[in-house]
């Protein structure tokens, strides 16, 4: 359910995939629930080989793949339309599910170029490189920001019943005589001719009874069963093909990221402000969404917050100290920010497990800030030796705060991750799946944090986090290489601030050139590759839930038996990253794009 950022990776030839696929969601031809080694997945329904891949994303049980060209690939469930590859058929007509990448015919045939999307669990999301937004699939909760509602019982639809009452109800009093005539009983005849015949009414047959209702004001009884006070229901279409959400063309509003939970979405616009719609049950939308942020719009009914926590349409997420966002994320019901200055974090929404990360487990509608200077101290205490003087090491850690910003943030379901510029990894939530990557006993401790804590596992001591992905309850990290970022230490931040792209020259540097490669920066990138020979470089581990053996692993499967899961990180023992690859964690599946 993570954000799905601008990547700007050109990579080629195939995908590898592994975990839950008993919908068609590893691409691989198949609905083997569960896989265990990285298989490659198939190329395009219809192509002979495989498209170069931009980005792939996961949802509840969908996944969502964008090629350099910018079409959109989709496979897996498709029960709500979420795939968007049914066009113009009813939803009973629509395919249930897809195990081969499949083309969105309806970005193809308008010549639109994807950019970004993301996947709710029953929605879809995509961005254009023209800013516009596209949704489609389920839209139970207004989560595809689009009014697809109708009402189930309106006030005609309340009166129609097998016997015809509507059609009488209709009728002018005036008809009554007409209305009485039709009925073998003569009591009626009686009832034109006295309004006070209460009794007689009541003891005519079925068939009579609205004929009296309109005869007799006096019928107290009978009109309470006509004005039914009934909590009018309302449902929402889902959408089987993407349609555009206009209100932001409308007003010119340019969108370049977008990013699903559950049941909400949450949108970033050039201007650095953050809209929300959908699922708003535990503050996920958060309790600043202005309602006035857009007029009303006489061409489409944008003004439908039938349920005040449901809303049907965007909002912008209004803050009044004037904060701008460059990163959104959401989890399944909690969302995270990152601000302009990339010191900041905020968090909303639901906190059972602690995954806002502010030191509580209670559910917050207002926006928590996480400052980065909460970090600092565990840092501090990873990276410098220990300081005799409060004055020393008050100087390293306000020299710290002054360099260390945070690159990247990612959600899973109940979990919150953070990436600094110093490639460490901080986590908060749940603790059950060993997601925490902690080296608990998963058998006696099952706790939760809500705070952010290091990732302070023994591969991540010496190894930088080259890039991460975290699914619903598992994580994925490729590392650099073992002994160089061992003796990129201390120069690291130096890197940092001259060039943010000479992290693979600087990784990769032997020991002996360490500090000479380090003035160096994009010239010795081919060199520095070629001549680092260290088996460790590029590994990949895996750790948390293990249900559908999403960790790669490649243990023996065992019918009706579920994957171990892992609170260490694991070394993914059949396959390994290299300078371009990335690792794409879904629901319960795993991806990696290898060139």
């Amino acid at each position: 359910m993570k954000n799905c950022v601008d990547l700007e990776f050109h990579l080629e030839d195939k995908d590898e995939t592994r975990g839950s696929g008993n919908l068609g969601q590893l691409g691989i031809g198949n609905t083997d629930d569960s896989v265990s080694t990285p298989t490659l997945v198939l190329p395009p329904n219809g192509k002979k080989e495989y498209e170069t891949v931009n980005d792939i994303v996961g949802g509840g049980c969908h996944s969502m793949m964008i090629i350099d060209n910018g079409d959109l690939y989709t496979f897996g469930s498709n029960d709500s339309g979420q795939l968007g590859i049914n066009l113009n058929q009813q939803p009973q007509q629509q395919q249930q599910y897809q195990t081969i990448p499949t083309l969105v015919n309806y970005f193809s045939i308008n010549s639109i170029k994807i950019k970004n999307c993301a996947g709710g669990w029953g929605h879809s999301l995509a961005c254009d490189g023209n800013g516009n937004i596209y949704s489609w699939g389920s839209n139970s909760h207004g989560q595809l920001g689009i009014d697809t509602t109708y009402s189930l019982n309106s006030s005609s639809s309340n009166n129609n019943n097998n016997n015809n009452n509507n059609n009488n109800n209709n009728n002018n009093n005036n008809n009554n005589n007409n209305n009485n005539n039709n009925n073998n009983n003569n009591n009626n005849n009686n009832n034109n001719n006295n309004n006070n015949n209460n009794n007689n009414n009541n003891n005519n047959n079925n068939n009579n009874n609205n004929n009296n209702n309109n005869n007799n004001k006096n019928s107290c009884g009978v009109i309470k069963k006509r004005i039914v006070l009934k909590k009018k229901k309302v449902e929402r279409r889902n959408l089987n093909e993407p349609k555009l959400i206009e209100i932001f063309l409308n007003y010119k509003i340019r969108i370049v990221s977008v990013s699903c939970g559950m049941r909400h979405s949450i949108a970033l616009s050039s201007e650095n402000d953050v809209y929300g719609w959908g699922c708003n049950k535990f503050g996920q939308l958060s309790n600043l969404i202005d309602g006035n942020c857009f007029n009303s719009n006489n061409n489409n009914n944008y003004n439908i917050d039938i349920d005040p926590m449901i809303q049907d349409s965007p909002k912008l997420i209004n803050f009044k100290d004037g904060t701008k966002i460059i990163q959104i994320s959401c989890g399944f019901q909690h969302t995270l920010l990152l601000d302009f200055s990339f010191k900041r974090v905020l968090s909303f929404g639901q906190n059972k497990f602690g995954q806002l990360g502010n030191g509580n487990f209670i559910d917050q509608s207002n926006p928590c800030i996480i400052n980065i200077s909460s970090f600092i101290i565990e840092l501090l205490s990873t990276t410098t030796t220990t300081t005799t003087t409060t004055t020393s090491s008050s100087s390293s850690s306000s020299s710290l705060n002054d360099k260390i910003k945070i690159k990247e943030i990612q959600c899973g379901w109940s979990n919150s991750c953070l990436l600094t510029n110093e490639d460490k990894l901080y986590i908060c939530g749940r603790g059950e799946y060993g997601i925490l990557g902690d080296n608990r006993d998963l058998s006696v401790d099952n706790s939760n944090s809500n705070q952010f804590k290091l990732l302070n596992s023994e591969p991540f001591n010496e190894n930088k986090i080259k890039n991460f992905s975290i699914g619903s309850e598992h994580i994925l990290i490729q590392v650099y290489s073992n002994d160089t970022n061992y003796n990129n230490k201390n120069n690291n931040n130096n890197n940092n601030n001259n060039n943010n792209n000479n992290n693979n020259n600087n990784n990769n540097n032997n020991n002996n050139n360490n500090n000479n490669n380090n003035n160096n920066n994009n010239n010795n990138n081919n060199n520095n590759n070629n001549n680092n020979n260290n088996n460790n470089n590029n590994n990949i581990y895996s750790f948390g839930w293990n249900e559908h053996y999403q960790l790669g692993l490649c243990e023996p499967i065992i019918i009706g038996k579920d994957g171990d899961n892992k609170s260490s990180p694991q070394l993914l023992p059949s396959i390994k990253g290299n300078e371009k690859s990335m690792v794409k964690a879904g629901g319960g599946n795993s991806f990696f794009i290898l060139p």
